[in-house]
């Protein structure tokens, strides 16, 4: 593809200056230190005894984070330095300022962006760290100047953490079946969380066609029911009025046959 790509061994920046020619521009870019699996297992960076903070920071003189469990990095924070706008870029996301230079608070500045980022902050395993988890096991990026201010330093991504596969070995496709697992995992829980819902949808729909069912037989009854009681009134004041005019017709036939007596 006509392009040259420059990496060292060592995590260090790589400087580029002069008339940059080649294609390149000037300036000092990242370096990072590739770790790869010899059996194609997952690589968990974790440390072995209680002073974990120390080990944090000599794990990022190498230019790595701390990976525990292959979906979350942890960092220990440097209390006097907080977050400014910008400085801390996750997922492509910038992050906001924190209000101060505690963990709590960089915690609440990152979890501001969850929605956009697909990553959470909690406190970590001591006292003033923070681990970064991906919410659904899907790549996890921290770049900017930021980084440091939350204990970490900024990376280019590991076994889980990343959203590109490399398949042109026998140990990246192992690594990359397990991305894909993972990711397939989670449809599959999404799936059948949407499921779930669409039965409590289908189930709500039945009891409000039953309940609509109900209600316009309790009508038909009622109207029925009024009809019927209309119907007997009308008959019952049908009967009065003709008994009233048999009666009137009595009392008539009455005076005339008076009249004819006295005749």
């Amino acid at each position: 593809d006509k392009t040259i790509t420059l990496s060292n061994t060592t995590g260090k920046a790589i400087q580029v200056g002069g008339t940059a020619a080649g294609g390149f521009t000037a300036g000092t870019y990242q370096g990072f230190v590739s770790l790869q699996s010899s059996d194609g297992s997952d690589i968990k960076i974790v440390g072995t005894d209680a002073v974990v903070a120390n080990q944090v920071a000599d794990v990022q003189t190498m230019g790595l984070n701390v990976n525990k469990d292959g979906v979350s990095f942890q960092g220990a924070v440097e209390n006097t330095t907080a977050l400014t706008a910008g400085a801390l870029v996750i997922n492509g996301v910038e992050i906001g300022a924190s209000a101060t230079g505690t963990a709590a608070d960089k915690i609440t500045a990152i979890n501001a962006q969850t929605g956009n980022t697909g990553v959470q902050a909690v406190a970590g395993d001591v006292a003033n760290s923070i681990k970064l988890i991906s919410v659904d096991g899907s790549g996890v990026r921290v770049e900017g100047t930021g980084a440091a201010a939350i204990g970490f330093v900024a990376q280019g991504g590991s076994a889980y953490m990343t959203s590109t596969l490399d398949i042109s070995s026998q140990e990246a496709a192992v690594a990359a079946l397990t991305v894909l697992d993972k990711a397939i995992d989670s449809i599959v829980s999404s799936r059948g969380d949407l499921g779930a819902l669409q039965n409590r949808l289908e189930s709500t729909v039945s009891n409000l066609s039953t309940t609509s069912t109900n209600l316009t037989e309790a009508r038909s009854r009622i109207e029925d029911a009024d009809f019927s009681a209309e119907s007997t009134n009308l008959a019952r004041a049908q009967v009065l009025s003709q008994a009233a005019t048999a009666m009137l017709a009595q009392a008539n036939q009455t005076q005339q046959n008076v009249l004819s007596l006295l005749r």
